[in-house]
């Protein structure tokens, strides 16, 4: 049995399976359904499944050759890509190391010279001696710290972000004046969903008032 003839008998079938289906209305109709049941079942276990095997093995097979011949391209380059972050990422190790320490040379030798124009400034005797220690002192404040470059096309950045562990703590810091109000901000979507839940206006929390706006 070909293809075409495989879908020709399915298809009658199922048309027949359909129609048994429809009309199962006492036990002599639901036997016939049964066995009905059971020719589906064989046709499709030793007549389409057999039929279909060798070129499903076949096709299987080719798969799995071309995923063998792929993996063969793919693993090395894979490798070579790790090879290369592990050293990218030792370089820039190494890199921060290097800045950060000069950026700590840089601000041990800025504080020296701010000490020494500073006193120069206290021990002026003339205006023009403190002008010109001013003008030292203002100098070298404004020398700039290291900071990564893009040698080899690689920039160091350091990126810095906070996160609150302690939001009574903060609040209280704000209360304080030991931190800025800006440190937090209201949630609208609580504070609007409290105002429904009170439904008055006014102060609904301390520092909060709800108000009331009808639209037409």
């Amino acid at each position: 049995m070909n293809e075409i003839a495989i879908k020709t008998e399915s298809q009658s079938l199922i048309v027949r399976a359909e129609k048994i289906a429809s009309n199962i209305v006492d036990e002599s109709t639901c036997k016939v359904a049964f066995q009905e049941q059971q020719k589906l079942k064989q046709f499709r276990t030793s007549t389409i499944k057999p039929f279909f095997e060798p070129m499903r093995k076949k096709a299987y097979d080719a798969y799995q050759e071309i995923q063998k011949k792929m993996k063969a391209f793919i693993d090395p380059i894979e490798k070579a890509e790790r090879l290369l972050g592990i050293k990218i990422g030792s370089f820039e190790a190494k890199r921060r190391a290097e800045i950060e320490a000069e950026r700590r040379r840089k601000m041990q030798e800025m504080q020296k010279k701010q000490k020494a124009a500073e006193e120069k400034i206290a021990q002026a005797k003339t205006p023009m001696q403190r002008q010109k220690a001013e003008v030292q002192l203002e100098n070298t404040l404004s020398e700039p710290l290291p900071v990564a470059s893009n040698k080899n096309g690689i920039t160091v950045r350091t990126y810095w972000s906070a996160t609150v562990t302690d939001m009574k703590k903060l609040i209280k810091a704000i209360y304080e004046g030991k931190a800025p109000l800006e440190a937090v901000q209201p949630n609208p979507t609580f504070l609007n969903a409290q105002s429904k839940a009170f439904k008055k206006e006014g102060e609904i929390l301390p520092g909060v008032v709800a108000v009331k706006t009808i639209k037409s």
